[in-house]
């Protein structure tokens, strides 16, 4: 059965299902693991309190990704998250059978680069790299300029060409 956009407008349920994976993606980058699943909860609970709003699947796409950045970045600067530590997952004691692939890979490489950045720098690589989003698009979406956007782009590809050279990874 093909979904179509009224299906998607009238069924918060089918949104979360079709874009959580961009949204968990883009609060990660941004925020951190840490702090990614609870921007995450935040940005589908103003979802459920907007959702009659929007008037087509792209509205409602520029809506989570502009929501995702804010949350995230709410995440950061929350005092209270600055206070706590997250709970080890469940497998953090087990020691596997086979050790884990060589990290040495460039893109495992490139990806930990990208997390090393300064969260402004990080969402917009993500969009723009990760997601395929223009920088006008990136601009709408987290409420800036393009110019900003750009400038924002080259200054992050500079501080990841200078993360890569001088080897800062973890």
């Amino acid at each position: 059965m093909q979904t179509t956009e009224t299906d998607i407008l009238s069924s918060p349920s089918l949104v979360v299902e079709k874009y959580f994976d961009m949204v968990y993606r883009l609060a990660r980058k941004t925020a951190g693991a840490d702090k990614a699943d609870d921007a995450v909860q935040n940005v589908f609970l103003r979802y459920m309190n907007h959702y009659r709003e929007f008037e087509s699947e792209e509205h409602v796409k520029a809506w989570l990704i502009r929501v995702t950045y804010n949350c995230s970045v709410s995440e950061v600067k929350n005092s209270w998250t600055e206070r706590t530590t997250a709970l080890p997952d469940d497998d953090s004691g087990i020691t596997p059978a086979v050790p884990p692939p060589d990290e040495s890979d460039g893109i495992e490489q490139l990806s930990a680069a990208v997390d090393m950045l300064p969260t402004k720098y990080k969402a917009v690589i993500h969009l723009y790299y990760y997601e395929e989003y223009s920088t006008k698009e990136i601009a709408e979406a987290i409420n800036k300029k393009e110019t900003t956007v750009r400038s924002l782009l080259a200054r992050g590809r500079k501080q990841l060409e200078n993360i890569l050279k001088e080897g800062h990874l973890k």
